[in-house]
C-alpha cells in the first residue's frame, strides 16, 4: 500500500502489489512515448499540473494521473540504503508513505520523502 502526500497534504492512497508494477510501467511508458517525453518528464508534468490546480487532479482521469504519480515513486531506484532496487520491489512486504515536495511558485518537483513500515499481515520470523 502507498500513501501519497503533496507538500504534506493527502493526495491519494492505493493498495498496490508488486504484480501491479508491470502494468503501471507499460502504460506509463506508452503514454510518455505517445506524448514524446520520458516517463520521468511525464511524472514531473503531472505533479506540476496538480500543484497548479490547487492540489486537485488536472484531468477527468484521476486514475491515469495516480498511475503516473505511482510510477515515479515506485519504479526508479530507491535512495534508501536499506532497500536495494526500487521501492516498488517491496510493495508486497512494506507499506510506504511518500511526501512529494513541489515548489509552490514554480510547480517543479523538488524532492520526496519516504517512510516505510511492515505491511498488514506480514510477520517477521526470528
Amino acid at each position: 500500500m502507498i500513501n501519497v502526500l503533496l507538500n504534506g497534504k493527502k493526495l491519494f492512497h492505493a493498495d498496490l502489489v508488486v504484480n501491479d508494477l508491470a502494468r503501471i510501467d507499460v502504460e506509463t511508458n506508452a503514454m510518455a512515448k505517445d506524448l514524446g517525453v520520458t516517463p520521468l518528464d511525464l511524472w514531473h508534468s503531472v505533479l506540476g499540473q496538480i500543484s497548479k490546480n490547487g492540489h486537485r487532479w488536472s484531468t477527468r482521469s484521476k486514475e491515469v494521473e495516480m498511475m503516473v504519480v505511482s510510477w515515479g515513486l515506485l519504479k526508479p531506484p530507491s535512495t534508501d540504503p536499506a532497500l536495494s532496487g526500487a521501492y516498488g520491489d517491496y510493495l508486497d512486504m512494506w507499506d510506504f508513505d511518500f511526501d512529494i515536495e513541489v515548489n509552490p511558485e514554480t510547480h517543479e518537483v523538488v524532492a520526496f520523502d519516504v517512510a516505510h513500515r511492515l505491511g498488514k499481515g506480514v510477520r517477521v520470523l526470528s
